[in-house]
């Protein structure tokens, strides 16, 4: 893990593949566009993707509706389609839509399209990111307490061999920061049974990183949905983005 002074949280696995990808700071600001200091949103969002050398103009970046569910979605962008893009199950850049029959949301999404890029904004859920070498494909899982006992993760690698034909073995993974056991209401150690899980399904302990940092605790890194919850400062409250993709040099 790598803690950069431009307010970006990396991982050194990915950073080694070439992936492009980070985890924002409070440095950078609020990401969220409907939480505290939301008129700065746009501006920070754009500040985030300029440091990564992220060109809206250019690429797309796809934001799927999380919400805790098992859906899986793999996309693909056409040559015309750039900029942020909001998904939803109807969305046309959606190839193949593994859902449960009436649950809303996607709270995991793959691709394999260069100039393409996934985002969320996790309140103190754990974002999953993973990369494949060979084929170039990458996701993003939104992982929480309710997707895990849910099995989202064991849903994401099957539809990557359904699909892809591409097993779980193959892939590099990173844990991006999260909330911490200490600090979670349940108690849950979100990150170590997230790590347990993927280990169990064939992913290599050479090729996970899973990052320590917590959302709740370290307050001057992070924003967290249970921290401002705890404390009454709602309007303190606002959204980290964990982003994954690649660009065409």
């Amino acid at each position: 893990m790598q803690i950069k002074t431009d307010g970006i949280i990396r991982s050194s696995l990915l950073s080694q593949q070439g992936v492009i990808h980070g985890f924002s700071t409070k440095q950078i600001g609020n990401m969220s566009f409907d939480r505290s200091q939301k008129g700065r949103a746009n501006n920070n969002q754009q500040i985030f993707f300029q440091k990564l050398g992220i060109d809206l103009n250019q690429t797309a970046v796809f934001f799927p509706p999380v919400r805790h569910s098992t859906n899986v979605a793999l996309v693909s962008k056409s040559d015309k389609n750039n900029g942020r893009i909001i998904l939803n199950d109807q969305s046309q850049e959606i190839i193949i839509l593994d859902r449960e029959k009436a649950q809303p949301g996607i709270d995991s999404c793959i691709s394999f399209n260069y100039n393409t890029f996934l985002a969320i904004l996790p309140a103190d859920c754990a974002p999953v990111m993973l990369f494949e070498p060979l084929t170039k494909f990458f996701g993003l899982i939104h992982v929480g307490s309710l997707g895990l006992k849910n099995n989202i993760i064991e849903k994401t690698f099957d539809c990557l061999k359904k699909h892809c034909e591409i097993p779980a073995r193959h892939f590099y993974c990173y844990i991006g920061p999260c909330i911490c056991k200490n600090c979670y209401t349940h108690q849950v150690d979100l990150r170590n049974l997230i790590a347990g899980r993927l280990f169990d399904i064939g992913v290599s302990g050479s090729k996970m990183e899973v990052s320590q940092l917590c959302t709740a605790h370290d307050e001057q890194l992070f924003f967290s949905h249970h921290r401002a919850q705890k404390s009454g400062k709602d309007q303190a409250e606002g959204r980290n983005m964990a982003i994954i993709g690649l660009k065409k040099q």
